[in-house]
């Protein structure tokens, strides 16, 4: 094997910087050929002693002007021509010429190992609550602090990260340590200060949806749908008055608009062929996450899984969850005219509070997804996406009447609670799966699916977003 790799990769290398030298070098011994025993496919080249382990002497001066440059590009043609019987082959693709050797720009196409530094790292991603966290760890491919941190924080920073690679992107992980836009902003301050060289921030999690985008039919919104943001709106940031409230809307009190890094790549998911192949990616990363196994047991995900159509129930805007004094129960507070709801309501379910089936919306989507449901359940989990503005605020909503409001005055499709403190900081993107309606009727039940569905979108986001390449060059004497 060694002799095959020297053949018809080192030594084509060797030949081109000294063509002359290797005439005169006798061919016919294995023995004067370099040792390449520590050129594996998972092992990085450590330093230039380790790679030049066991080489002759004669070859000292060449493999040191070639290695430095090269050793990434040498081992992935080693690794891409060794198949799982550990037979080679050699296509011959192309070699550096000898003067592009003299002066040599290389770029790292893929992460292989950790990366050395913090500076090394192009992508963050938060999450506010450890149920987006859990999700989210399972689209990692690979993890760097298995065997604890390795790269620090700077000083005063308060973060706690968890780092590794999604595809192409080394990325870390950060999880708030509160919900809420203080406790993001005061979260991304600091973690600037540690990974100066982030480009780009996703904020993964879930949200409430507003369920028809603009009044549309067509543009129906479900639970486990993600939303992607195109611009974040501060609803709650404003003055109130005795009869209502106005947001501030000055163009100092309104947050940015996206980078322009950031409006490249969301403009090419406003396109057909762009949209379907995140969709499709999205839902296939989905089924890829439910089906990993965890813990002793080797169980699978299941709390991951699409809880069915029968689950997602929309209500009117103006059916409102309280008391109504079914099951034999009649509550005071509920069944006055004032119209207030007593505080067992609010923590009680719509089977407890007996709220009834013929108030619920009936929608296109949901249909057309119960007939997916009789052939294929992963046809009709696959969620769609939708790009849009997202509000954000301090409050957690719970007003069918106060959704639809502040939708149609703001044009927003989702209400979460984090966006405005990162959106300031950092050139971020909110990717977040719909949990419920934001209405009086929400529950918890669709949150580990919504979370699941906005982590295979965030991981399908970041296979189409490229990683900028970070070139270096060395002078060959």
């Amino acid at each position: 094997m060694r002799e095959v790799i020297y053949e018809q990769i080192v030594r084509n290398l060797e030949k081109e910087l000294n063509p002359d030298g290797l005439k005169r070098k006798r061919r016919g011994s294995f023995s004067e050929r370099p040792n390449l025993k520590r050129l594996h496919t998972d092992e990085p080249f450590e330093s230039k002693d380790r790679q030049l382990e066991g080489l002759d002497e004669r070859y000292t001066q060449s493999a040191l002007a070639i290695l430095p440059s090269q050793r990434e590009t040498i081992a992935s043609r080693v690794t891409r021509h060794i198949g799982a019987n550990g037979v080679f082959s050699y296509d011959g693709g192309e070699r550096p010429s000898r003067n592009s050797l003299r002066s040599m720009t290389t770029t790292t196409t893929a992460v292989t190992t950790a990366p050395p530094r913090r500076e090394d790292f192009n992508v963050a991603v938060i999450c506010a609550i450890a149920t987006e966290y859990n999700a989210v760890c399972q689209i990692f491919d690979e993890f760097w602090d298995e065997e604890g941190d390795q790269y620090g924080r700077a000083e005063g920073d308060l973060n706690t990260y968890t780092t590794g690679r999604i595809g192409k992107h080394n990325v870390v992980l950060i999880l708030l340590p509160h919900m809420g836009k203080s406790n993001a902003a005061a979260a991304a301050a600091s973690f600037r200060s540690s990974y100066t060289h982030v480009e780009l921030a996703l904020l993964v999690g879930v949200c409430g949806g507003v369920p028809r985008v603009g009044g549309f039919e067509e543009d129906e919104i479900l639970l486990g749908d993600v939303v992607i943001s195109r611009a974040v709106v501060q609803y709650d940031f404003g003055r109130k008055y005795p009869e209502k409230f106005i947001r501030k809307n000055t163009f100092e009190d309104n947050l940015g608009k996206a980078t322009k890094n950031i409006q490249s790549l969301l403009k090419n998911f406003e396109t057909d062929r762009g949209i379907s192949l995140l969709q499709s990616q999205t839902a296939q990363f989905l089924i890829q996450l439910q089906n990993k196994r965890t813990g002793r047991k080797n169980r699978l995900l299941n709390k991951y899984r699409y809880p069915g159509t029968t689950k997602d129930r929309l209500f009117r805007s103006d059916y409102r969850h309280m008391h109504r004094g079914f099951y034999g129960y009649c509550c005071n507070i509920c069944d006055g005219s004032s119209g207030a709801v007593c505080e067992v309501a609010l923590n009680a379910t719509c089977e407890e509070l007996g709220c009834e089936e013929h108030y619920f919306v009936e929608r296109e989507r949901l249909q057309e997804k119960q007939e997916l449901e009789l052939n294929s359940s992963e046809e009709a989990q696959a969620p769609l996406i939708h790009l849009g503005a997202v509000a954000s605020g301090d409050t957690v909503l719970k007003s069918g009447r106060d959704r639809d409001e502040i939708a149609q005055n703001e044009g927003v499709i989702a209400f979460e609670m984090e966006a405005a403190g990162i959106w300031g900081e950092i050139p971020c993107i909110i990717v977040k799966g719909v949990c419920d309606y934001a209405d009086s009727h929400k529950n918890k039940k669709w949150q580990d699916f919504a979370a699941a569905t906005a982590a295979a979108a965030a991981k399908a986001l970041l296979h189409r977003y490229p990683k900028t390449e970070k070139s270096q060059t060395w002078a060959v004497a």
